[in-house]
């Protein structure tokens, strides 16, 4: 069965694909590409994400959050979107999540 992992890293997209343990694809499958809330939820989570960091030729690191909300907020639209991965897949991937909050 393909595995869907939900892992967040920066200047990657969250969903990876796995065949056994190996990466087959990053990115929505294309059977769930479909699914405009699942794809835009998604999007928004990868960009909002790698807003956290500061990345240019003099330093890469991460500075989070203006406020406790907006981390909050994240969190919430993380669940979300996890929510709607597992019942997009409908038993057709085994779906991972590997996050715990930031």
């Amino acid at each position: 069965m393909l595995k869907i992992k939900f892992m967040l890293e920066y200047g990657c997209y969250p969903i990876w694909v796995y065949n056994e343990d190996k990466l087959i694809n990053v990115g929505l499958p294309a059977d769930l590409i479909s699914n405009k809330e699942l794809k835009n939820i998604v999007d928004d989570i990868s960009n909002e994400y790698n807003k956290l960091f500061i990345n240019n030729s003099i330093e890469f690191r991460y500075v989070g959050f203006p406020c406790k909300e907006d981390e909050e907020a994240f969190d919430k639209k993380i669940y979300y979107a996890i929510e709607l991965l597992k019942k997009a897949s409908n038993g057709l991937y085994d779906v991972e999540i590997d996050y715990e909050g930031l």
